[in-house]
């Protein structure tokens, strides 16, 4: 009963009692009818669960973000993922096969009624292909709400709903784009987006974090928004649907495809359309011929830089401050108008990969303590890139905002650090900053923005209207504007933000 508990809580599902049954039941059956196939099964549940033992704990069960985290992830990436997890996780890998070579001999000539035991086992595992026929008409390979089976199951499925959905991505990157911009009337030279990475906003002091880590962001003249959410709470699918336009959005659909984004339909297209050069320096990886989604879009201007590629991931992290000489060069560069894009490294799980395990205060936890030094470390970076546009002689203006936030893990205690996750409103919430060489003063925008209708405002600040980009409301005025609560979860879903619970307070 032990071997099938820590099976049942090994992928990160909800425990259920009914569960842990079934799989009792099967095995005890099982070793009764053969030994050799009871051995085999032993070794099969093991090694899955012990494999995904330490990332269940750490991260949930198998789900559609983790498909594209998989499909779109490099080596570096991966090691951050892995090195995320706590030590003391992996101890439960070496309690299980202590558990499994226990009961790996185990005999069982014969089980009482046996003929009720197969009863139940075919109940069981056909009431869930059962329930899915009668809801959605369709049965999923191996359906089974069994953990074993169900992370199997979910593995194969949402790995190929991603390859689909990817073969949509790269059709769509070869179609010319759609823009017909009906006016232009820029009101700068020069354009400057700043994506961060991670960062949920009330670790920023700008945003009320006692520890002043933004003195670039709490000082600077311009628009901070206090009530912006991020499209989603994972890289890919939050910059996709932030970058790239989303004409089901008007819809309101539940189930949010990575396809609902028109790729080949993006900001740097739109800019290109409206006559601007374009750059983008990314401190995120490159793949080459299979690349990320928003790496796709990064290749459309026509200058590029990522500093991370294929074989270099081996290497030394890479500071975000290693594009500064890049940024600089392409800032000064002789053009009408400009639009430069900058995609950082920022504060991405592991914190401490980032500031090379230095930070200015102790936080709770080392791994928070890096977590705040990384955020001043951004800031750093946004101060010296305004100094950069103030010296180019040009008239300018700055958006900075981040792809998604986080959400505690061991809150509380001196292992506290933040992950991915979707469950909680700092997942989305996360800064939105907007300054310019004619701003005068600060002003805060306290009205719900998403980044779902970034494309609006992204339409509005560089002074371009577009029939294919809805401009019903003034995105930058203090108004409410309709449709600005909606996020996409882990599962594709939409949900409400306002109506997810808070995680543990930053302060």
């Amino acid at each position: 009963m032990l071997f099938c508990t820590a099976s049942c809580l090994s992928f990160g599902y909800s425990f259920k009692p009914l569960h842990l049954l079934t799989l009792f039941v099967f095995l005890l059956t099982v070793a009764s009818a053969s030994t050799l196939s009871y051995k085999i099964l032993i070794v099969f549940i093991t090694g899955i669960s012990v494999a995904y033992l330490p990332i269940g704990l750490t991260y949930g069960p198998i789900d559609f973000n983790s498909a594209v985290s998989f499909f779109y992830t490099d080596k570096q990436e991966s090691l951050g993922f892995i090195r995320a997890i706590p030590w003391f996780y992996y101890l439960g890998q070496s309690a299980f096969i202590i558990v499994a070579v226990l009961i790996f001999n185990l005999k069982i000539e014969k089980i009482k009624y046996r003929k009720l035991a197969i009863l139940y086992l075919v109940i069981s595992f056909s009431s869930t292909p059962i329930r899915l026929y009668a809801k959605n008409g369709d049965i999923t390979f191996f359906s089974s709400g069994i953990p074993i089976l169900r992370v199997v199951t979910s593995a194969i499925e949402n790995y190929r709903e991603v390859a689909k959905q990817d073969a949509v991505l790269v059709k769509g990157l070869a179609k010319p784009d759609d823009w017909a911009p009906t006016e232009v009337d820029s009101h700068y030279q020069l354009y400057i987006i700043v994506i961060g990475e991670s960062v949920r906003s009330d670790y920023m002091h700008a945003y009320g974090f006692p520890v002043s880590n933004t003195p670039f962001m709490s000082t600077a003249p311009g628009e901070i928004f206090t009530h912006y959410i991020s499209a989603a709470s994972s890289t890919q699918t939050s910059l996709m649907n932030t970058l790239a336009l989303r004409r089901a959005q008007q819809a309101n659909m539940n189930n949010a495809n990575m396809t609902d984004a028109e790729i080949n339909n993006n900001v740097i297209t739109l800019a290109k359309k409206a006559g601007m050069a374009t750059y983008w320096y990314s401190n995120q990886g490159s793949l080459g011929d299979n690349d990320t989604p928003v790496a796709a879009i990064g290749k459309h201007a026509e200058h590029f830089l990522f500093l991370k590629k294929g074989g270099y991931l081996d290497e030394e992290e890479i500071t975000d401050a290693s594009l500064l000489p890049k940024i600089e060069k392409g800032i000064n560069e002789q053009k009408k108008t400009q639009l430069v894009v900058i995609h950082l490294m920022g504060s991405h799980p592991e914190a401490c990969m980032r500031t090379q395990g230095r930070y200015k205060e102790f936080l709770q936890s080392r791994e928070i303590s890096c977590y705040s030094q990384s955020i001043r470390q951004t800031d750093k970076l946004l101060s010296d890139v305004a100094d950069m546009a103030k010296a180019s002689g040009k008239k300018w203006s700055m958006i900075y905002f981040a792809d998604h936030g986080l959400s505690f893990q061991n809150a509380h205690t001196q292992y506290a650090r933040l992950l991915h996750g979707n469950k909680y409103k700092q997942n989305y919430t996360v800064p939105l900053f907007i300054t310019s060489y004619d701003s005068t003063r600060r002003e805060i925008n306290a009205q719900p923005r998403s980044a779902l209708n970034f494309l609006t405002l992204f339409a509005q600040w560089i002074g371009v209207k577009d029939n294919l980009i809805k401009d019903r409301c003034d995105m930058r005025s203090n108004t409410v504007c309709d449709d600005q609560d909606s996020i996409i979860k882990f599962d594709k879903n939409m949900a409400q933000f306002s109506t997810l619970p808070a995680d543990v307070p930053a302060h």
